[in-house]
């Protein structure tokens, strides 16, 4: 047992529940995109003339679902707030929320990008030899694009990643000093 604000005791279980929750949140978010790429990719095979009604109710789907585990995320960083020495752990899961708002952003973004590339591939592939300069080089800035899209989101992956790591030892240290 542990004493926290104003001496109330938390037993390691109690203390335990938001960090797993927390996490097992995390683990939800990683098959929501999964899903949500899974999607994506039925959409763009549905092309040239896309399933854009099929799509979006996907994305209404996966939106719903990031919102529920978002608002799952807040409920656990109020219990958090409970414990005297989680100041560093909640800066950690904000942060965390702001670089997945980001990477949704930035997924749909990419996802855009994509789909101008793979539209402007049949295009030229439907142009005849030597008519094609203009819609090539319209293919080059279209994959130009979806390379800077496509480095974003990874850069916010890793981000999200190193936010984890810093997450997993500062929920470690929180539990342990919550022992003392």
């Amino acid at each position: 047992m542990a004493a926290a604000n104003g001496g109330e005791v938390f037993d390691v279980a109690t203390r335990k529940a938001p960090v797993n929750t927390l996490f097992s949140l995390q683990s939800e978010r990683v098959q929501a995109y999964n899903v949500f790429h899974d999607c994506y990719e039925q959409y763009i095979a549905s092309g040239p003339d896309y399933n854009f009604v099929q799509y979006r109710n996907n994305v209404k789907t996966a939106t719903d679902c990031f919102q529920r585990i978002s608002g799952g995320v807040r409920d656990a960083l109020g219990e958090l707030e409970l414990l005297r020495t989680a100041q560093a752990a909640l800066r950690l899961v904000t942060q965390l929320q702001d670089q997945e708002k980001n990477k949704l952003s930035q997924t749909v973004e990419w996802q855009l990008r994509h789909k101008d590339v793979v539209d402007a591939r049949r295009i030229v592939e439907n142009v005849r030899d030597g008519d094609d300069a203009d819609e090539r080089a319209e293919l080059l800035k279209a994959n130009n694009a979806e390379r800077e899209a496509k480095q974003r989101l990874g850069e916010t992956t890793q981000e999200i990643a190193d936010t984890l790591q810093d997450l997993r030892y500062e929920f470690e240290d929180l539990l342990l000093a919550e022992e003392t």
